[in-house]
């Protein structure tokens, strides 16, 4: 019913008082509605009578029309909404109606009596715990060990809420509410996505304890955790061989992959599909290595694509190639590179071709464990800001697919060894292969 209709039958009835004409009923249509329709075992409510008239005193009844005990129950009209109090509420649901009586001024004392009427409309309250209740979360996403933030929105009054999961074990520290209104909750630190379940417990109840969930699942996504120790395995990989990255302390909810970045700094694609976390330790495959190389590694939430680049950086060393063909080449004149030869003359100098070498490896010449002449290095002449290793000064005027190395003066039959490795890891070198250099006699 429009609003002005109300107010303006009242205003008639006060102009009918005031001429003596007659002692007009309250008005039985008003409104009359629960401020809270479910409450929980024990707590009260208030019933809300709008349009409330003046002069006439509104007193509460259960639904037998029997009058309900307590000061609040009974009010008079205000000309606006007026609020009475029930009583406790036990374990059953409750029909609230409103006897409305006028109450006569003294010059109204000649009329003979003045009319009671029961407001048409009643208020039905139900005495449980509100599963319905819509909740909400703050952030969907958060960080990796962060609390979830959740409301719950017309939360009852004296009621215990604690955030549970599907296991129905606890999240977080429960909250009792005083009044009812919007709640705020908070989980303890989350590790893996949560179903985040309201679990409500009456406070006060004549009976057992009640408690219940509230119907609305949240599912909040925790981000990938970077904080994570990553170990090589093992720590110096053999040439062509495979290494593992032991990942610790991973979530059941992400998956690893590899970023691989060979020494010239170009990503190259991992030989590995994404591994599954398991909540533990896992191991992330590195197949078939030749060359020393950068690996990151990313973590991605299954469910969403979420994606984090964990910070850490492994470098991975790689032993050279230790299987070369080593041979005897008559000079180091360009035509003599490319010319055989089987043997020495006694009194001159053998060169020796190492074939296929590698980029960014140093090739020594000894005889036994001595090093003969300085190490030749394999490289690009490609400018300093291009260089694989911080090797001072590291000119080799015989780069390409072959190093060459002098032996020196030779007067006796020879065995040589070649030793391979890293300008900056020596000790992990490898032998790549042995010779030995016949010498003829002199002019023979």
């Amino acid at each position: 019913m429009d609003n002005n209709n109300y107010l303006l039958r009242a205003a008639r009835n006060v102009l009918v008082r005031q001429l003596g004409l007659a002692a007009p009923a309250p008005l039985p249509d008003l409104p009359v509605l629960a401020e809270e329709k479910v409450v929980m075992h024990g707590n009260f409510t208030l019933i809300d009578i709008a349009y409330s008239q003046p002069g006439v005193q509104y007193r509460l009844c259960d639904g037998e029309g029997r009058p309900v005990s307590g000061t609040k129950a009974e009010a008079e009209g205000t000309g606006g909404t007026l609020q009475l109090k029930t009583n406790s509420l036990d374990d059953e649901d409750f029909s609230f109606g409103v006897r409305a009586v006028r109450t006569p001024p003294e010059t109204e004392a000649f009329l003979a009596s003045f009319p009671e009427v029961k407001l048409l409309q009643a208020a039905l309250v139900q005495v449980r715990i509100d599963t319905e209740l819509p909740t909400a979360l703050k952030e969907p996403a958060i960080a990796f060990a962060a609390p979830a933030e959740v409301w719950v929105l017309g939360a009852q009054s004296k009621t215990q809420y604690q955030l549970v999961d599907e296991q129905e074990q606890p999240l977080g520290t429960a909250v009792v509410t005083r009044v009812s209104g919007d709640l705020q909750l908070w989980t303890d630190a989350l590790t893996e996505d949560t179903t985040i379940v309201v679990r409500a417990t009456s406070t006060k109840t004549s009976k057992t304890s009640l408690s219940d969930l509230l119907t609305h699942r949240l599912r909040v996504e925790v981000k990938p955790n970077v904080d994570l120790a990553a170990v090589l395995s093992p720590p110096v990989v053999d040439y062509n061989s495979r290494a593992v990255i032991r990942l610790a302390d991973t979530q059941k909810t992400a998956s690893y992959q590899l970023l691989i970045t060979d020494a010239d700094g170009t990503a190259q694609p991992a030989d590995a599909l994404p591994v599954a976390g398991t909540g533990g330790e896992i191991e992330l495959p590195i197949g078939a290595l030749r060359e020393d190389c950068t690996v990151g590694i990313r973590a991605t939430k299954v469910a969403s694509g979420l994606a984090e680049v964990l910070p850490v950086q492994l470098t991975v060393p790689v032993r050279p190639d230790p299987a070369k063909e080593l041979s005897l080449v008559e000079s180091l004149t360009e035509a003599g590179k490319n010319t055989a030869v089987s043997d020495v003359a006694a009194g001159t100098a053998a060169i020796i071709k190492v074939a296929n070498t590698q980029l960014g490896v140093c090739y020594q010449l000894r005889a036994g464990t001595s090093p003969i002449g300085m190490p030749a290095y394999h490289h690009i002449n490609a400018g300093i800001g291009k260089a694989r290793v911080g090797l001072e000064f590291a000119v080799d005027t015989f780069s390409g697919d072959a190093v060459y190395l002098p032996t020196g003066v030779l007067t006796q039959d020879t065995a040589f060894s070649v030793f391979a490795y890293k300008p900056t890891r020596e000790a992990e070198g490898v032998v790549v292969g042995t010779i030995a250099v016949p010498v003829r006699p002199d002019g023979a």
